[in-house]
């Protein structure tokens, strides 16, 4: 699927709600990214990363769609509920 085939919803409460939901995403790549890294035994097939990043690079390009119609004060807001905004 092509990022750009994502239809963003109109209604500004549900492009607030979107943006949380597809930064939750992110960071449970993140996570699980993290957690399979530190594996002692990470199978030989490096295919996962490509997969990982892949994933990753559409959803944070979903996240800049949607900030385009975001203002200042709605992307102050939405950092106090962003446990990673500051690492």
């Amino acid at each position: 699927m092509n990022v750009e085939d994502v239809t963003l919803p109109k209604d500004h409460q549900d492009l607030v709600r979107l943006y949380i939901y597809v930064n939750g995403k992110i960071n449970e790549i993140w996570k699980e990214y993290v957690v399979y890294t530190n594996l002692k035994y990470i199978p030989e097939t490096t295919k996962i990363f490509a997969i990982i990043f892949c994933e990753m690079d559409f959803y944070e390009c979903i996240l800049a769609r949607i900030k385009i119609h975001l203002s200042e004060d709605d992307m102050i807001e939405l950092r106090k509920h962003d446990a990673l905004w500051n690492w």
